[in-house]
């Protein structure tokens, strides 16, 4: 007969690089992840509570070492899911509002590279933390793309909270920026327990 094997359980350290090493594999899925979370956190699905989680896969990547090719490429990708979802209202003014759409989606997809390229200088150049650098630069960037030519101050990440009165509530003080702020601050954090 042989003895039972007693099983020991994983430190967390090796359960979280685990996870970091999956991902890492693949990431163009965190990308892709990160884009269908965030539309997923506004209308018509409306799972507002994803917007606090939906940033991490792209944070993740702001953290990563190692080709920057791909990186980037994921980033712009999950922009491109994101504002592709998220403009499809766009299609629906006109029988030929289609070319709009795709023209709208592909240049509001460029700000998600640009986010990365941002906060890895921040992160690997500058020595900020990323859970300072990450919510600085994504609430700079919602606040440039709301006044850069016409503007577009549509989907802020406070945007996706409307229904919740009690988080909504510091938007008194800090206006939207403050809360998309603290949504970007949750994201970061995850990311730096999970690294």
């Amino acid at each position: 007969m042989s003895s039972p094997t007693v099983m020991e359980p994983t430190p967390p350290g090796e359960a979280r690089n685990a996870v970091t090493e999956r991902f890492s594999q693949h990431p163009i899925a965190a990308g892709l992840t990160a884009g269908f979370f965030l539309w997923s956190a506004f209308p018509p699905i409306e799972w507002s509570w994803l917007a606090w989680i939906a940033l991490v896969p792209l944070f993740w990547l702001a953290v990563q070492p190692g080709p920057r090719r791909w990186l980037y490429l994921s980033a712009w990708l999950g922009g491109l899911v994101f504002w592709g979802a998220a403009l499809s209202w766009v299609r629906l003014a006109d029988p030929t509002a289609w070319f709009a759409w795709i023209i709208m989606a592909l240049i509001f997809s460029l700000w998600w590279p640009g986010f990365l390229a941002l906060t890895r200088l921040a992160i690997f150049k500058l020595r900020i933390p990323l859970l300072m650098a990450a919510p600085i630069i994504w609430i700079g960037l919602e606040f440039i793309r709301a006044h850069i030519l016409t503007g577009f101050p549509w989907y802020y990440l406070a945007h996706s909270q409307y229904r919740g009165l009690t988080v909504i509530q510091i938007a008194d003080f800090t206006g939207s920026l403050g809360l998309s702020f603290l949504i970007a601050m949750v994201n970061a954090l995850i990311v730096d327990l999970l690294t």
